[in-house]
């Protein structure tokens, strides 16, 4: 599980004056009964990039072509009918999880990152058990092949880095219907139908300077040939002024976000600070191996194992027997034809994906492991279990750094109980640890998920992890209920970290919502009085 750390930097002088920040929303948790949030600083660009919400707020409406997925029409007449993958000819469990490469960003300097097309296997296989390679879109460095998820971006607090994101991908439009009734990125001088794809590149929870925002207006298309009104430089500042936590990068285009970020368009960036690396060099948090960032993404295939993002209105909707037409108004066909593509108002794909990978599995030894899970679905809630009551689990973190204290969330004990789970909303970044170091755990552990099979998350009914307005739950006989394995293999090296219920993890944590004096004012607005809020006063 040794992966590579590549030091990637050269000199700049680019420098960006101050903007607006935007931080990140807490993960939610059922614990003991009752539902809490744990939050950050969060700024209204963040947050309205969250969710399906997340990645349909600056969306409205796309273009796609069946068979040929470019802008040009696969050819006359309606679009062709579409054979979609059947996820439950799939293997599972027997693919190993990809772990991203890793590039080192602690040190000041420019890394240039590219958005390319490749050719990647996602673990599809055909009838006959052959592999199936999907055409996606992925960041990777000059002279590398890009990947899906990009790599990851390892900065340090307190050092500037600048980041060059370039647009190259193939002047061949985009691989998913675009539907340009929509505010979208439209570029005149160079347009979609001539095989332009405007991008720009957003890291999610990072507070850094407008201009360097990645904001849904300023996009680029490829070499820069053109550029969205609020573009402002080719070099984006990112300070790392802010606590240690678990950010992502992913595209932010104008009514293509969606798109562009199902194409493969996301990577990881883990911020560390002197208090995170503390905790990890004194064994309270596992590191090195044991550390493992895993981005959980729903997807749709062809049956030639190319992605597929409904759009016309015949196209079928995964996992249900409803096509495109029954969520969309014919009002949007009647005006702009029986023909046009149209975005939907949530997508849920029928496989899962881990790093990239359809239900993976992953080797690991018997003890203690940190893994930062991120939903990067468009529009599906996780919630989250394990398979075996067994294996304890503490949430460390969330989207905007270290929670100041450990929480359990399963105690290890065999017994499913209440609160023993975790929801994901879209966007929404934890860090977990999980122990698999006790005697009766099973061989194998899978994640599961028991939120909504395909259709919104409307809230949860109870403490057991039961969904709320009726929705159907997934089981681990769907598709979606199952995420990926962990096999323990007791020959590998185990690590034990200290961590455990209640373990200081940011002991300068500040709860912004908090109201220390009783006033009904948050200590953060005001500031609170030391004085005693007794009757007498």
């Amino acid at each position: 599980m040794a992966r590579k750390i590549r030091p990637e930097s050269t000199p700049s002088d680019d420098l960006f004056p101050e903007g607006i920040e935007d931080g990140g929303l807490g993960a939610y948790l059922f614990q003991q009964g009752r539902l809490e949030q744990a939050l950050r600083p969060v700024g209204v660009q963040d947050f309205w990039s969250l969710g399906g919400a997340a990645l349909h707020h600056h969306d409205h409406h796309i273009q796609h072509h069946h068979h040929c997925w470019t802008a040009k029409p696969c050819g006359p007449g309606e679009p062709q009918p579409v054979r979609l993958l059947d996820p439950l000819a799939q293997p599972r469990f027997v693919n190993d999880l990809p772990l991203p490469e890793r590039i080192d960003a602690s040190r000041p300097g420019t890394i240039v990152l590219q958005m390319k097309q490749a050719e990647q296997w996602l673990g599809l296989v055909d009838a006959n058990g052959e592999p199936l390679v999907t055409t996606v879109w992925g960041y990777g460095q000059p002279g590398h092949t890009a990947t899906y998820p990009g790599p990851t971006l390892v900065a340090h607090a307190g050092t500037e880095i600048h980041l060059n994101w370039q647009n190259k991908l193939p002047l061949e439009g985009h691989l998913l219907p675009v539907d340009t009734t929509l505010h979208w990125a439209a570029s005149d001088n160079k347009p979609l139908k001539d095989g332009y794809v405007p991008t720009v590149t957003h890291l999610h929870g990072a507070h850094v300077p407008s201009g360097s925002d990645g904001l849904p207006e300023q996009w680029f298309t490829q070499n820069y040939s053109s550029k969205g009104p609020d573009f402002e430089s080719r070099i984006y500042t990112y300070p790392n002024d802010q606590d240690a936590a678990t950010l992502w990068y992913h595209d932010h285009a104008l009514g293509l976000t969606r798109l562009n970020v199902y194409a493969g368009l996301a990577g990881f960036y883990l911020l560390r600070d002197e208090n995170s690396e503390h905790l990890v060099n004194t064994g309270v948090l596992p590191g090195g191996s044991y550390e493992i960032e895993a981005v959980i993404q729903d997807r749709a295939f062809t049956v030639d194992g190319q992605l597929y993002f409904p759009a016309y209105k015949n196209d079928p909707l995964p996992g249900t027997t409803d096509t495109v037409g029954d969520v969309v108004p014919q009002s949007f066909y009647d005006a702009n034809g029986e023909n046009a593509p149209s975005a939907v108002p949530e997508f849920f794909g029928d496989h899962i994906l881990v790093n990239g990978m359809a239900w993976p599995n992953l080797d690991v030894a018997a003890g203690d492991y940190e893994f930062h899970l991120l939903n990067g679905s468009d529009s599906r809630f996780y919630v989250l279990k394990l398979s075996d009551p067994d294996v304890k689990a503490y949430l460390v973190g969330v989207d905007g750094g270290l929670l100041p204290q450990a929480k359990m969330i399963m105690d290890g004990d065999g017994i499913q109980e209440d609160g023993e789970f975790l929801v994901l909303a879209p966007g929404d970044r934890i860090d977990v640890v999980f122990d698999f170091s006790g005697a009766n755990i099973d061989p194998a552990v899978q994640l599961l998920n028991i939120g909504p099979a395909y259709e919104p998350f409307k809230g949860l009914a109870g403490p057991d992890g039961s969904l709320a307005g009726e929705a159907v739950a997934a089981t681990s006989a769907d598709p979606v209920g199952s995420i990926m394995q962990f096999t323990i293999d007791p020959t590998l090296a185990a690590f034990d970290a200290s961590v455990t219920d209640g373990t200081v993890l940011a002991p300068n944590f500040r709860f912004i919502a908090q109201d220390s004096n009783g006033d009904g004012i948050a200590c953060a607005s005001l500031g609170c009085s030391k004085a005693s809020t007794n009757s007498d006063e």
